[in-house]
């Protein structure tokens, strides 16, 4: 997939990406590789931020916009993270309202696709993809508590 990307900047175990506003993320796309289709408003951060986890995109789809096709997964589940506008999301027969709040899981197997049903307001999301059952522990039972000064203490 190609795509036009920010600047990533790399710090030993971090890694920064400005990508704007999200009024901004229509700037972004990525073309399907040996496919005439081009997802305009699409910014994948696996390979710029480095991520070994997951996959994560930045989403902005105009008013009026459809996604021009369905998808499914062979192994990654799907969390989409609806953060304004509205649309319809459709997972196999179902069609599922979305707005700014609306949190959708897919499993890989089911069929997708979406639209955004407003004439004036683009429809922002995220989506995160991981392997289905590949989380093996709570973020509690993986968190450490790092008993350090913080920063602001002496503010």
């Amino acid at each position: 997939m190609s795509q036009s990307t920010p600047a990533v900047t790399k710090a030993p175990h971090a890694s920064v990406m400005h990508t704007g506003a999200m009024a901004d993320w229509g700037q972004y796309s990525f073309s399907i590789p040996n496919t005439p289709i081009t997802a305009p408003g699409k910014l994948f951060l696996k390979e710029a931020l480095g991520l070994t986890g997951c996959e994560i995109s930045l989403n902005q789809l105009p008013p009026g916009g459809k996604v021009p096709f369905w998808h499914r997964h062979e192994a990654s589940e799907e969390v989409y993270l609806f953060l304004g506008g509205e649309g319809e999301f459709y997972v196999d027969d179902d069609m599922i309202a979305v707005t700014q709040g609306t949190v959708i899981r897919v499993a890989p197997q089911a069929r997708r696709t979406w639209r955004n049903t407003s004439a004036t307001e683009p429809l922002y999301y995220i989506v995160l993809q991981t392997v289905d059952g590949s989380f093996s522990q709570t973020t509690i039972g993986d968190g450490q508590i790092v008993q350090l000064a913080l920063p602001w203490d002496n503010e």
